[in-house]
């Protein structure tokens, strides 16, 4: 991963702990940690990469997904030890589901469906 990649991954990483500290939205903060310019370069392996070098992070991202306050959009649900499931819910209900059987790489996953979101919004 080029040094900018992982530079922009390591930021989008700690994207929920600024939100938290900061009156910016999750948009601003995406789009100051430099995504916009190369997110189709950045996929769920580079964000797994980098959040296994931020384990601590994974619960700021686990608390950000239970918080959201949204009708429709990606959830993260864990049901049982060992499966991990994305959940798109639309105004219909839930009408996507994508499961792993790997937390990080399922949370990396739904970070990168996550940014693809706001970034489009």
């Amino acid at each position: 991963m080029n040094m900018e990649k992982s530079l922009v991954c390591a930021k989008i990483i700690e994207l929920p702990k600024k939100f938290q500290e900061a009156n910016v939205s999750m948009w601003d903060l995406l789009k100051q940690s430099g995504y916009f310019e190369i997110y189709n370069q950045v996929s769920e392996y580079d964000l797994q990469n980098e959040l296994k070098k931020q384990l601590d992070r994974i619960d700021d991202w686990l608390l950000y997904f239970e918080s959201k306050r949204t009708s429709t959009g990606w959830a993260y649900l864990q049901t049982d030890k060992e499966k991990f499931t994305l959940a798109y819910y639309s105004l219909d209900g839930i009408s996507e589901r994508i499961e792993f059987n790997d937390k990080i790489l399922a949370l990396a996953a739904i970070i990168k469906l996550e940014a693809e979101l706001i970034r489009k919004s």
